[in-house]
């Protein structure tokens, strides 16, 4: 098991951190390969309210998957070939 530290994110060891389940963040995101997001969707991915979403696509939402968007937030799907 990995501990996380206020402004810091390390390994117990080796290189990855590994997390399964939901993992919520408030604020922005990034890392320094770049932006990414998945191409295809197979669980449940929900937008909370009130936020704004840039994703790369094509995307496809599996049989198993759900996405939802919440009240007054936006998305917006980016086609990887015009990037």
């Amino acid at each position: 098991m990995s501990k996380i530290y206020v402004n810091t994110l390390a390994p117990k060891s080796g290189d990855e951190i590994a997390i399964s389940g939901s993992v919520g963040i408030r604020g922005f995101v990034s890392a320094p390969i770049g932006s990414f997001n998945s191409s295809s969707i197979d669980q449940t991915l929900s937008i909370p309210n009130n936020y704004n979403c840039l994703m790369y696509g094509p995307i496809t939402i599996g049989s198993q998957g759900t996405f939802r968007i919440g009240l007054d937030s936006q998305v917006k799907i980016k086609d990887f070939d015009d990037v």
